[in-house]
Formats: structure tokens, C-alpha cells, sequence
């Protein structure tokens, strides 16, 4: 389980953490709705294809924008689409972002990439001290699977393989700080300890190599007319995120607050795949509870 996964249920950390107010979520559903609209606004500019994915697809499905108890924006792109974005992107707004990603930031420790709002603080549990943040949008690249069902496995779990030892690598560099986050919490610790003897094994590279291969793998297969698609860096690992290309695109678009954005074509299969029966709203216990250390959005008001 994933550090900040943890927190959010267990509640249990070392570290006082800030819950944020319902004032406090819906301005950064306004932040996070303006860098998104950035970033969808350059990608039609361009002719570039980009969609909503994940739980940003579910809420605009379900709620028309955002789900009212979350705070991210996840959008999903192809690689080869994001070679030609990102250039462009980071040359045109220098000042105002800049792109957390394996390749282009010294140090990345993450095989995604983040879109980070300059002169803000955003920092989540799982964020450790030396570690960039900032309010932010995920991008998810959609790779390419091939075709031969043998040849697919073998790429996914590789895939699978190298984001687990990159994970094990980067918790195992960041040991002393999780050690202070969960002070005495045995049942964590006894988790993320089988996490550092993996991480220990193959510290011989670092974190940021790790991630380095491990987006590289992702996008090994370069066959653009792939029946399949998948998302390696997504939550639900390399062979939870496979979806035929031909139901991703074209997209559709739906209302998202007082835009109309890009969602899969078949979004209900897609939304079907990750959440089940995703129509259903959760009731009030099941449903996310924010906890940030360190909340700054950049301005002169009062928003610790």
C-alpha cells in the first residue's frame, strides 16, 4: 500500500497533519481546473489527443466536474504526443510551471509525470522534505501494448517489475523519514520494512535511475496502430489499465464544471474496468478524507 494510501485509512502518523476545509477544496478545484485547462487548451493547439483519465473521468461521468470530495486532476496522453507536448509546454508557460518527470527534472523519483504550479505548496504525506511539490495535475502516458499476447505479458510484467523495485528503492532512501511518520505504528512499519529489504537489494542504483527505467520500459513497444493501450504508471498497474485503442479513441467530450473535456470513447467500460459499478456514490465513510502537511497557494491569504 502506498504511503499517503495508508495515512488516509489508518490515520495513524508522527506528524500533525492539516485536514483540509471545504473552503480549502474548492479553491484548489479552481487551481487545479485552471492548470488543467492550460494544459488541454496547448494540446488543442497543437492537434494533440488528451482525455480526462481516472477519477477525473468518473466525476465528469458522474458529477459533471469534479467528485466533490476529491482534490486532483488526472489527464492521459500518449507518449508519442507528450515527445512533441512537452517541449512546447514548458518553453510557453517557463514561468508559471514546471514538469516533474523522470526524464526532465534531475532527481524525479516517480515514473509519471506532474505538471507543478510555481510559487505554491502542495505537500502530501507521501512527499518527503527534499522531494518538489506544489498544487499540480498527474499526467499518465497511455503506452502502446503489443499486439502478441506472449510478447504483451512479457513487457507487462516488466513493466510491473521495475515500477515495484523503483518503489522499493525510493522508500528504502527515504526510510528515515517514513520511520518518523509512523513513529511507533508497528503494522505500517512491519509493510514498509519488507519494502526496504527489496529497495536495500538494488540500492546500487538510485531512486531516480530506477524511475528512469522504468519509464523507459513503459514505452518500449512503438507500434502506434496497437490493438491495445495500457497505462503502466496507473493505479491499476500495467494489465488493470489494458484497453482496446478503438475504444479510447476518438474521444467524447462531457462537462467538466464549465468545460466540455475529453473522456474515453467507451468511458463506461473504462470507468466499469477501474471502479465496478462506478455509478454508484460511495456513502460518506467510504469516501476520501484529505490530509495534507503543508497547504500554499501562492497568495496573501491565510491558507496554512
Amino acid at each position: 500500500m502506498r504511503l499517503n494510501d495508508f495515512i488516509k485509512r489508518s490515520g495513524q502518523s508522527s506528524i500533525p497533519l492539516h485536514e483540509v476545509t471545504d473552503e480549502e477544496l474548492h479553491r484548489l478545484h479552481k487551481e487545479m481546473t485552471n492548470i488543467a485547462d492550460d494544459v488541454i487548451s496547448i494540446s488543442d493547439e497543437m492537434g494533440i489527443s488528451i482525455t480526462l483519465g481516472g477519477g477525473s473521468v468518473l466525476g465528469a461521468a458522474r458529477h459533471s466536474g469534479f467528485i466533490p470530495w476529491d482534490d486532483d486532476i488526472d489527464l492521459n496522453m500518449t507518449r508519442k504526443d507528450w515527445e512533441v507536448f512537452a517541449p512546447v509546454f514548458q518553453e510557453r508557460f517557463k514561468d508559471k510551471y514546471f514538469v516533474y518527470a523522470p526524464e526532465s527534472f534531475n532527481g524525479a523519483v516517480i515514473n509519471a509525470i506532474r505538471i507543478y504550479k510555481r510559487g505554491t505548496k502542495l505537500r502530501e504525506i507521501a512527499h518527503a522534505p527534499n522531494e518538489p511539490n506544489g498544487l499540480f495535475v498527474d499526467i499518465f502516458l497511455l503506452e502502446n501494448a503489443p499486439n502478441n499476447a506472449v510478447i504483451r505479458l512479457c513487457h507487462g510484467v516488466l513493466c510491473q517489475g521495475l515500477r515495484y523495485v523503483a518503489s522499493c528503492v525510493r522508500l528504502y532512501e527515504q526510510r528515515a523519514y517514513i520511520e518518523t511518520v509512523f513513529g511507533e505504528n508497528a503494522e505500517a512499519m512491519a509493510g514498509y520494512r519488507k519494502r526496504f529489504r527489496v529497495g536495500r537489494i538494488f540500492s546500487f542504483s538510485s531512486a531516480h535511475s530506477w524511475a528512469i527505467r522504468s519509464y523507459r520500459i513503459n514505452g518500449l513497444c512503438r507500434n502506434e496502430a496497437s490493438r491495445f493501450l495500457t497505462i503502466p504508471s496507473g493505479g491499476k498497474y500495467y494489465f488493470g489499465e489494458l484497453i482496446r485503442r478503438d475504444s479510447y479513441f476518438p474521444p467524447k467530450y462531457l462537462p467538466f464544471g464549465d468545460h466540455s473535456w475529453p473522456v474515453p470513447r467507451d468511458y463506461d467500460g473504462y470507468l466499469t474496468r477501474l471502479y465496478g459499478d462506478w455509478k454508484e456514490v460511495p456513502p460518506v465513510d467510504k469516501r476520501e478524507v484529505h490530509c495534507l502537511l503543508e497547504l500554499d497557494f501562492g497568495d496573501d491569504d491565510d491558507n496554512e
